[in-house]
């Protein structure tokens, strides 16, 4: 039985493991990440596809259970670690493999989405392509560009690193037990991103703390604002946080560090 608090959930409907498996474009002998493979359905597409499939499973039941599975492709083409993947050491275990890089392809528990994309994302350097069956609202959250309704501190923080793109939606009657909600699959493309951007990245949610506030009133609050803005950033000082690019928040964020430093 699905245990509640690993937030089980089985995509259980073949067509769309199978199209799960067909877009992520898996090739032989190719290295996989599985967070959650739960039954093994899409562990096992992903075999027949032909790859090495490294499959992470906190629940040691279904860990033996996908021992006994897939006896036959064991510690060859699919390896198995019984562990919560969010306690996990990614470079350790990847050495131990000789991975330096992989996709991953996964289902993931939908109570902990935004711990896992942030491990995957500040673990980038593993994973130029990643492919997750998340809750539809998320994926929609993700991908919104700026003017959108869903569009917030999660779209900017994705976006910063990966290029977005919701592929399919998923019926919530594909699962077993059927959730509350539709699903879809979301697949991100790493981008040539180097800098470490943490600092934005919170200058950036306290900004969307305040989203229905000027952009004008939130720099003030947080004490960065500066007459000076008046004029250079004339053009979004009276909009809200989900009307602003990547872009405009770069620039903002650069003249309220020179603000800060002035300080010092």
């Amino acid at each position: 039985m699905p245990r509640r608090k690993h937030s089980q959930v089985f995509l259980k409907d073949v067509n769309y493991v199978r199209k799960i498996a067909e877009r992520a474009d898996v090739s032989e002998r190719e290295w996989i990440l599985e967070i959650g493979p739960g039954r093994g359905n899409l562990t096992s597409e992903l075999l027949k596809a032909g790859a090495r499939v490294l499959a992470i499973e906190i629940d040691s039941d279904l860990n033996r259970f996908l021992s006994d599975q897939f006896s036959l492709f064991l510690n060859d083409r699919l390896f198995l670690i019984n562990d919560d993947f969010l306690e996990i050491n990614l470079a350790d275990i990847f050495a131990r493999y000789g991975i330096s890089e992989l996709k991953t392809v996964s289902n993931i528990p939908y109570h902990i989405t935004t711990p896992i994309l942030e491990k995957l994302i500040y673990n980038r350097n593993f994973f130029p392509e990643i492919y997750i069956t998340v809750q539809k609202e998320v994926a929609e959250r993700v991908v919104a560009p700026p003017g959108r309704k869903a569009y917030g501190s999660l779209s900017v923080f994705v976006n910063l690193y990966y290029d977005s793109f919701l592929e399919f939606n998923i019926p919530r009657s594909c699962f077993y037990p059927v959730p509350e909600v539709d699903s879809s699959l979301l697949r991100l493309k790493r981008k040539d991103v180097v800098e470490d951007l943490r600092d934005f990245e919170h200058f950036v949610r306290r900004l969307f703390r305040g989203r229905r506030k000027k952009i004008r009133t939130l720099l003030k609050s947080m004490g960065y604002y500066s007459p000076s803005f008046e004029s250079k950033f004339h053009d979004f000082l009276d909009k809200r946080p989900e009307s602003l690019s990547i872009s405009d928040f770069k620039d903002i964020f650069r003249e309220c560090q020179a603000i800060k430093n002035e300080i010092q």
